[in-house]
């Protein structure tokens, strides 16, 4: 503590006395300007800026949700989305593996069937529709 108050009063030391302070001199007086003239106004342009045309929306992307598989997608990605869904949400990885062989196997059904009526909506013979949709299998 004693070095505390010597410490203080060596600094109150450096500082001077209230009644010694000096103080500054007034600023003088300056005389007022002139005034400046004023300048007329800038030019305005009435063009303005061109109207840009308007751009349709671009498509939508569609987003995941850990929670829930997206929609829109071909078959085997949602068989793969469904399958990350049930992952993610604490079913038995067994159970999960099931539910997707089954939705893989009918999303390919799918894609032959669909294979099978393109085939014969472009004219082509019986028989060949027949053999590709055998190969489909």
């Amino acid at each position: 503590m004693a070095c505390q108050d010597a410490l203080r009063s060596c600094l109150l030391s450096l500082l001077p006395d209230a009644a010694l302070m000096p103080t500054l001199p007034t600023q003088p007086t300056l005389p007022t300007l002139p005034t400046l003239p004023t300048l007329p106004p800038r030019p305005t342009f009435d063009a303005g800026f061109p109207t840009l045309p308007t751009l349709p929306n671009p498509p939508t992307r569609p987003t995941f949700d850990a929670g829930s598989a997206p929609t829109g997608l071909p078959p085997q990605a949602q068989c793969l989305a469904n399958t990350q869904a049930c992952l993610t949400s604490g079913t038995m990885p067994s159970s999960c593996a099931t539910t997707t062989q089954a939705c893989l196997t009918a999303a390919a059904q799918t894609l032959c069937d669909d294979q099978e009526k393109a085939c014969l909506a472009g004219g082509l013979p019986q028989a060949l529709c027949d053999a590709q949709r055998k190969a489909c299998r």
